[in-house]
């Protein structure tokens, strides 16, 4: 844990020990690793057989009468263990919230920013029971990062951060304009397509007709993967050939439209774009007990393909 988390975390432990009702707000920003706290919460709490309630939904997304609703209950079940007190928030549990505002707030269907932000939870009279507790470092910009690139990482992230609160940029609430450093900047001689191209994929145009070039770059036509696992809309596989070989990669369904212009319409189709190379082997015979056909697979999941990005699907009872 950082010294962020660890604060976090022993807060709301120390309420829990001593019994006390409290309500927190857990706020980060996406990638702080709120969950990671959430959940070292729930597993110490059970592991001494106490009991925790979880939601995943985020706070700042749900409707305050939502968070109220559950006060008004709370407070009048346990009024009994409060010598019929009905003042103490959600009824002497400690309660924690989690989220970001600066995503997805209430959706109020043709409402206006006003109707938003009444329906925000911080808009609620139960905010000022609230303790906030803050995370500020995003944890997912730094994971697997190398020293060398430590504070590049760092810097972009709290310049991200700067632009989502405002404190880059103008104090202006419709056009803002943010200067970007230059570091992040594409240099065009001319060609801004071309410049985008060779700045993500260098000397791809160079090689465009090298097909060893491309065996390391993904998932390429021709790479040859075993479909370990199949899903109605992800199948999961293991790449075995090129230089990433082990690596497991998901390929999703998608929607192809034929480019064959001799056709006098287009159609749309859902697929996966990969084509069998081979199937398994399998031995059939017939159990003389039961009179019925048996068909035994040596690897029910293994299923080798080659990944083409034409019009061509998955036939359905293959495995």
């Amino acid at each position: 844990m950082t010294h962020e988390q660890k604060h976090v975390y022993d807060t709301i432990m120390s309420r829990v020990d001593a019994n006390l009702p409290d309500v927190f707000f857990f706020y980060g920003y996406g990638g702080a690793e709120k969950t990671f706290i959430w959940r070292a919460l729930s597993s110490a709490i059970r592991s001494r057989g106490e009991i925790v309630l979880t939601n995943a939904s985020s706070a700042p997304m749900m409707h305050r009468h939502c968070f109220e609703v559950l006060d008004r209950k709370l407070r009048d079940i346990l009024r009994h263990q409060n010598n019929d007190r009905l003042d103490i928030p959600f009824g002497g549990k400690v309660v924690v919230l989690r989220g970001d505002f600066l995503q997805v707030l209430p959706v109020i269907p043709k409402g206006t920013r006003q109707d938003i932000v009444c329906a925000s939870i911080n808009s609620s009279f139960l905010w000022n029971y609230c303790e906030v507790l803050t995370l500020t470092t995003i944890m997912r910009l730094l994971h697997e990062c190398l020293s060398n690139d430590f504070q590049e990482r760092k810097d972009c992230g709290e310049w991200v951060l700067g632009i989502d609160d405002g404190s880059i940029g103008e104090d202006n609430d419709e056009d803002i304009k943010v200067k970007i450093p230059d570091d992040l900047h594409i240099h065009s001689s001319g060609d801004h397509i071309a410049s985008i191209v060779d700045c993500i994929y260098p000397s791809l145009i160079m090689n465009m007709h090298d097909t060893s070039f491309f065996q390391d770059k993904g998932l390429c036509n021709g790479t040859r993967l075993i479909i370990t696992r199949m899903g109605r809309y992800v199948l999961e596989g293991k790449v075995i050939t090129g230089g990433n070989i082990g690596e497991k990669v998901y390929i999703p369904r998608l929607s192809l439209t034929p480019s064959d212009t001799r056709l006098p319409f287009k159609f749309l189709r859902r697929q996966f774009p990969i084509s069998v190379c081979f199937a398994i082997t399998a031995t059939r015979f017939k159990d003389s007990h039961s009179n019925k056909l048996v068909y035994t697979f040596y690897n029910p999941y293994s299923l080798m393909v080659n990944i083409m990005l034409q019009y061509q699907g998955l036939y359905q009872g293959v495995v």
